[in-house]
């Protein structure tokens, strides 16, 4: 059934594409500053949007947790969000679905304080078990407590036997926070961490891409596109133009490297050109998405769980409902 209804979609959006811009479907869509969350950025520069006949209005909030509380509140109709949102929020009775996986696995980078580095004695160079040792007592900065940076940090710190400490914040104020010394570390995704490599500020200490991270501290699917249930099934038509988007962005990193490339410089003009190509290597295996499976929405609920988060519906949640029809 499923086949078919995104059969059908792609037919109306090939009519669409073909037909006048009054003809698109309109749908506001909040995302965050990082290339992971800004992945409708990239979808827009390449067209895809109009080619499966919507009009997107992107909003760009802070995190993961502000994009989640604008699906929540009707201000948007979609948003690209963090698993751990989309699990808390149905653990608290939010009736929330994906509708596409748009990143594997987790797409943290954690920067670590030159001046910290450089007391302790320890250079980025060191093992990762001695650079997680490290963040012993460190306080870092994630966009907040359920976040799956915040979630997969304290637990694969904890099994190198560190305590650190967590601050919540939005990704784009964690830079001037380092420089200041207000914080030691902060947890980001490109193209925000960079900032710090270029200044010298602190160090790229562990990177969940380069496999920095234990693969049983990490979510499935870090980064999905998400809706209230009811806004989900009151349109199907647009709630598969949507799917159809973000299931072809992520195709594109691989297909089209190139004018992905492109499009990821126009749509964030603070990356470095030079940079892309190192970064685009390392991220590609998470940006190359997936199908949405039970196994795996079972496998991120276990994740959320195994975090201590203070949710006492997450046991109730079936894994399968997560998933839009």
């Amino acid at each position: 059934m499923r086949k078919l209804t995104m059969g059908l979609a792609t037919a109306l959006a090939l009519l669409a594409g073909g037909a006048g811009a009054q003809d698109l479907k309109e749908v506001t869509i909040a995302h965050t500053p990082t290339l992971g969350g800004g992945i409708a950025r990239v979808a827009q520069e390449l067209g895809l949007f109009e080619k499966h006949g919507l009009k997107a209005n992107l909003v760009q909030m802070d995190g993961a947790s502000s994009t989640a509380t604008a699906i929540i509140s009707g201000s948007v109709d979609a948003a690209v969000s963090g698993v751990g949102e989309l699990i808390a929020a149905n653990a608290r009775g939010v009736d929330m679905v994906a509708l596409t996986n748009n990143y594997n696995g987790l797409n943290a980078t954690l920067i670590f304080s030159k001046k910290e580095a450089d007391r302790l004695g320890i250079g980025p160079e060191a093992p990762v078990e001695e650079r997680w040792k490290a963040l012993d007592g460190a306080l870092i900065a994630t966009t907040s407590a359920t976040s799956s940076f915040t979630v997969s940090t304290r637990m694969a710190a904890e099994a190198a036997g560190a305590k650190p400490r967590f601050t919540h914040m939005s990704q784009t104020a964690m830079q001037a926070a380092l420089e200041t010394g207000a914080i030691q570390a902060y947890a980001a995704s490109v193209p925000l961490w960079t900032v710090a490599v270029l200044n010298g500020s602190g160090y790229a200490w562990l990177s969940a891409p380069k496999g920095d991270y234990p693969a049983d501290t990490q979510p499935v699917s870090a980064i999905g596109v998400y809706m209230m249930r009811a806004k989900a099934e009151a349109d199907p038509d647009v709630t598969n133009r949507v799917r159809a988007a973000f299931e072809e962005v992520s195709r594109d990193f691989v297909d089209r490297p190139d004018e992905v490339k492109a499009a990821i410089i126009r749509a964030f003009p603070s990356i470095d050109p030079s940079s892309v190509d190192v970064f685009y290597e390392v991220e590609l295996g998470g940006f190359r998405g997936g199908e949405l499976t039970v196994e795996g929405m079972a496998r991120d609920i276990a994740y959320v769980k195994a975090s201590g988060a203070n949710l006492p519906g997450i046991d109730a949640i079936d894994p399968a409902s997560l998933i839009a029809d």
